[in-house]
């Protein structure tokens, strides 16, 4: 009895453990922890040993997966235990579009081996950026993002996470240019696009091949956006219904850029640019950011001499402080303001620029 129990206990200690680990895993699995602290040590039961194998693929099979698909996507689905569906619905969600300036200039200049090294650098840094602010990187398009806060996770105030991780963003590309200069790359500088908008999210495309992702008009602004940095000479520009939320207002400091209906619009929408946190700008910024408000305030009003005057002064205050440049913005609207002396808006003129043209 005594050997029997001995060896009856030994067996049972050979299928209860690996078990009592594999059932602990996937657990974890369950809930999308794959980096698990469980080490499975092989079963010497052949069987078991053949469920440890095929658990391990698998658990391996879903990490790769995803990387392909945004993690909350599948991590959502993963907690439900059920089968993905095509559908949407509506949620007022803040919608981030970002490229790189210049990039078909840069892939032209360097090699594919230092391109590749480069933008898996810049990749893994903007997406540790995005996931640290509880955003979902929905894809990359060429060297573009497109990414999504409020969705499918809650994010209460998506518009300020969106707004502070652009910033950071452009922070990261500060300090990394001199180590890119030393190896002889060029400067990434990026250009952002912030929208908040009611839009349609959840799975679309076809009952055998579908992705999450977000349907709406307000995709479309926000892409626009992105392209209107250009014509602004801007970085980060974000919409009125971005710029007014409570959050964004008390952190931070932004100026008007214009009153615009993108084309195909012939509603305007008042676009901004972010010139950063309200404890970090100085005084110099503070004042621009005044100036540019009063020129836009005299030019709804139809003020055009003074609101010239308040765009020259923006212009020079952005000029003493960037070393002598050239506002773009600033000279955009004193030109404009310059046109309407001669040649006045007809009545019921509400200040909108119509533009026709997608890309600038």
């Amino acid at each position: 009895m005594v050997a029997f129990n001995k060896d009856s206990s030994h067996i049972a200690k050979l299928i209860t453990d690996p078990l009592s680990l594999l059932s602990d895993d996937m657990a974890l699995v369950s809930n999308m922890v794959l980096r698990s602290p469980i080490e499975h040590v092989p079963s010497e039961v052949n069987e078991i040993r053949s469920i440890q194998v095929s658990f391990l693929k698998m658990k391996y099979g879903l990490g790769s997966f995803a990387k392909y698909v945004p993690y909350e996507v599948v991590r959502q689905m993963m907690s439900k235990g059920e089968e993905a569906v095509l559908g949407v619905s509506p949620k007022e969600v803040t919608i981030f579009f970002s490229d790189i300036a210049g990039f078909t200039t840069i892939c032209e200049a360097m090699k594919p081996n230092e391109l590749l090294i480069l933008l898996s650098d810049y990749f893994a840094a903007m997406s540790a950026i995005i996931v640290a602010h509880k955003g979902t990187l929905l894809e990359f398009i060429g060297d573009a993002l497109l990414v999504v806060w409020n969705a499918p996770q809650d994010v209460p105030d998506h518009a300020y996470q969106t707004v502070e991780a652009s910033i950071q963003m452009n922070e990261y590309l500060t300090h990394k240019e001199p180590e890119w200069r030393a190896l002889g790359y060029p400067p990434i500088n990026i250009r952002s696009g912030i929208h908040t908008a009611t839009v349609f999210v959840g799975n679309i495309g076809s009952p055998d091949r579908m992705k999450y992702g977000v349907l709406g008009d307000g995709v479309n602004l926000a892409s626009r956006l992105e392209e209107l940095n250009k014509r602004y000479k801007t970085k980060i520009m974000i919409s009125i219904n971005t710029e007014k939320k409570k959050k964004v207002i008390t952190h931070f400091l932004t100026r008007p850029l214009d009153l615009v209906a993108v084309k195909g619009k012939k509603d305007g929408t008042a676009v901004f640019e972010v010139l950063g946190r309200r404890i970090d700008v100085t005084e110099e910024i503070k004042n621009l950011a005044k100036l540019q408000k009063e020129g836009f305030a005299h030019y709804y009003a139809r003020e055009f001499t003074e609101a010239i005057k308040s765009f020259d002064d923006a212009g020079q205050q952005w000029s003493d402080i960037n070393a002598g440049g050239k506002d773009a913005a600033a000279a955009l609207l004193k030109d404009r303001c310059t046109a309407m002396l001669s040649n006045p808006p007809p009545e019921g003129w509400n200040g909108v620029e119509v533009l026709n043209q997608k890309h600038f």
